[in-house]
Parts: C-alpha cells; sequence; structure tokens
C-alpha cells in the first residue's frame, strides 16, 4: 500500500449537524468514556448476520514490501526494522475494509525507535538490578522470574493501546483507558495461578484477561462491551489439556518402552531418525490440540462482544477450518522453502476477517472523536523483549 492510498481512506463525518472531513473530530468532541462504559445493546432477533470485514491486499504486494524490508534492514544492522514493521502495518491495515471503509495505520518508525532506545536503556538497567540481586540473594530468583512476566504484561497492554491509537476508521481513532501498571499485577497474578495448577486455570486467565483488556478499548466516544466469562472455554480447553497429556504421555511411552538391545542392533544413524520422527510427530499432535482452544477463544470473544448496537459472531471460525489452513500454509511453507510467507500471512489474515460477522446498526454518525490524548511512545518495550501482538 502507498502512502497516498492510506492518507485518502478516510470519508467525511458528521457531527453536531455538520459535516467535517477526513481526520480526527476535535473541538465539538465529546468526553471518552470512563469507569465501565455503556453496555453493547444487542440487534433484534433473528437479524440475519452479515460480513464486517474483507482484505483487499495480494501475496505479491506483500512479498515487495518484506523484500525491501529484509534488504534495508540488513544493510541498516537491523536499525530499519522499525520503519519496515510501519510499511508492513500500513499495507496490512489500508487493505482492510470494515463496512466497506478501510483503517488507516499513523505510526511512525521514528516513534518506535526512540521507544525502544529509551526502553532499552532504563529497562535494561532495572534488569541487571535484578539479576544481580538474585546472584547475592538466591530466594530473590522468583521474584526476578516474576517481575519478567509482569514487565511482559505492561508491555502487552501498552503496546495494545498504542496501536489503537494509531488505527482510525472512518476518520476516527481508536484509544484505551486503564493502568497498565495495574494490569500486569492481575496478568501476573492469574500467570501464576494459571502455573500453580498445571494450566488448568488457563480458561480464567484467558476469561479475564481479555474482558479487561476489551472494556477499556474504545473507537471514538463509544466503549466496546463485552459480557464473556469463563465457564464457556473450559470445555474446550479441557479437551485440548486431556488430548495435549495423552500425546506426550504417548511419545514419553514410545521412547522408554524401546528395546536397548534392539535399538543397539540397529545402525546410530537409523535409530536417531527414528527418535527424531516421533518427537516431531508428537510435537505436531500436541499443537493440533491447541487449535481446539485457540478456534474456541474466537468464537466466544466475538460471540460475546458488542459495538453500541452492533453484535457479532465468527461460528465459521472452527478448529478443522483452522487446521486446513495451516495444514496449507505449512505446505506451502516447506515446497517454497519459506518464500511464501507473504502468502500464507494473508491466507491467515483473509481467514480470520472472513469469519466475523455483525448485525445491528453501526450508528455511524453518532460516532465522535474521544478527547484523550494519543500514547505519545510506540513499542519499545516490546521491541526490547522480543515480543510481538498479533494484529
Amino acid at each position: 500500500m502507498t502512502d497516498d492510498i492510506v492518507a485518502g481512506g478516510s470519508p467525511a463525518i458528521r457531527q453536531n449537524g455538520a459535516v467535517s472531513g477526513p481526520g480526527p473530530v476535535v473541538g465539538a468532541a465529546m468526553p471518552a468514556p470512563a469507569g465501565s462504559g455503556p453496555a453493547g445493546v444487542a440487534a433484534p432477533d433473528g437479524e440475519a448476520m452479515r460480513p464486517l470485514m474483507v482484505f483487499t491486499g495480494s501475496g505479491w504486494e506483500l512479498f515487495k514490501i518484506h523484500l525491501l524490508n529484509y534488504i534495508f534492514t540488513i544493510l541498516t544492522f537491523g536499525v530499519y526494522s522499525f520503519w519496515a514493521k510501519v510499511k508492513v502495518r500500513r499495507y496490512l491495515w489500508g487493505n482492510t475494509e470494515i463496512l466497506g471503509e478501510r483503517l488507516e495505520y499513523t505510526g511512525t518508525g521514528g516513534e518506535l525507535f526512540k521507544s525502544f532506545l529509551v526502553v532499552t536503556a532504563l529497562g535494561g538497567l532495572g534488569m541487571v538490578i535484578l539479576y544481580a540481586c538474585s546472584m547475592f540473594f538466591p530466594l530473590a530468583g522468583p521474584v526476578v522470574i516474576a517481575a519478567t512476566v509482569a514487565v511482559g504484561h505492561f508491555a502487552s497492554y501498552q503496546a495494545l493501546r498504542y496501536r489503537l491509537t494509531r488505527t482510525r476508521w472512518h476518520g476516527i481513532r481508536g484509544n484505551m483507558d486503564g493502568s497498565s501498571v495495574r494490569y500486569a499485577q492481575i496478568a501476573t497474578g492469574y500467570s501464576i495461578l494459571t502455573l500453580l495448577t498445571l494450566f488448568v486455570c488457563v480458561p480464567l486467565q484467558t476469561a479475564r484477561l481479555t474482558a479487561r483488556r476489551v472494556r477499556a478499548a474504545f473507537f471514538g466516544n463509544r466503549r466496546f462491551a463485552f459480557t464473556g466469562t469463563s465457564r464457556p472455554l473450559f470445555a474446550a480447553w479441557m479437551q485440548s489439556y486431556i488430548l495435549l497429556v495423552l500425546c506426550i504421555a504417548g511419545v514419553v511411552l514410545v521412547l522408554f518402552g524401546l528395546d536397548a538391545e534392539e535399538t543397539a542392533m540397529r545402525s546410530r544413524d537409523a535409530a536417531a531418525a527414528a527418535l527424531g520422527l516421533i518427537v516431531v510427530l508428537g510435537a505436531i499432535l500436541m499443537g493440533l490440540c491447541s487449535l481446539i482452544y485457540n478456534a474456541a477463544v474466537v468464537r466466544w470473544l466475538f460471540g460475546n462482544l458488542a459495538f453500541g448496537s452492533m453484535r457479532f459472531d465468527a461460528k465459521s471460525y472452527t478448529p478443522w477450518r483452522l487446521l486446513r489452513l495451516r495444514l496449507v500454509n505449512g505446505l506451502l511453507l516447506t515446497v517454497t522453502l519459506g518464500l511464501a510467507y507473504s502468502w500464507t500471512e494473508i491466507r491467515s489474515l483473509r481467514f480470520f476477517l472472513s469469519s466475523v460477522r455483525y448485525a445491528g446498526d453501526p450508528a455511524l454518525a453518532d460516532l465522535l472523536q474521544d478527547t484523550l490524548p494519543e500514547k505519545s511512545r510506540g513499542e519499545g518495550l516490546l521491541d526490547a523483549l522480543d515480543m510481538d501482538l498479533a494484529i
């Protein structure tokens, strides 16, 4: 996507009876929603669900962007990677249409780079101090681990807020309130609980943290509403959990069940190949088990989401369709030695976008810009931690 296409995608919107042009609506803008915000109103019963989003880009265009990004990133010893991220996002955002209107990404590589430098300097110093303390005080080890987890949660919340403020649709930008520190504290507590329960509490963590993020997000002066609880997720998680345990147990039994004398009689290469095949198959089976839960989370998320009078669903996002997508993507990457990555990225995005449907009135004439300031810095903490978020 070129910059002129991105800049020209915002239509005029109506505010207090007057029509304003592209860009954020300020001046007579209503205050940003606070607190819990208005609850979403369900669409009338029996109303047909309609497609919400569509992607109009191509794998070839994205491939050319990735290729140039790789070249410039290598030539600049990695510095260009921040601008490379922006180019990819502008293309993906600019070719994503919601209700017939394109998204626009307004973030810059300079914002990401400056944030990375600041966070690397301050965060690096903090981590050195924490690890130094752990060397002299052995009991400080768990504290260091918990602090590292907390930093990761803090970074993800900050990055999500930044991306919302740099996303425009219908001339309106997104935003997010709430405390990143408070979110990090709560998320770290759930992470510890999940670990102590041998991951049985994963659905509880997913539900509580997702609800907290969604309810803190809004577009313009309208907040997202979310009513999801953890109960529907436990059935899907237990299916995945049980299958995962069985797969791990099967791999362990096969490995320990190999007869030592028989293995010794075989050639060393054949034995190594057999063991490698067993481990690879076990890893594949574990990955397939996770599809049940991943698909259930997406359906649960949109099934409990509302935006004003709009309600959503993603019923077609099933484990079997997701499995077929990933198998084909894996085959394409294998056959092309990774060169088809851009096409697989487009296929995954189209699959996701085409799965989401909506019903209800968007009421775009009532959508006004909020008055909260944009986040000034980028995602430096995520970059420093070598983490990223999906679109």
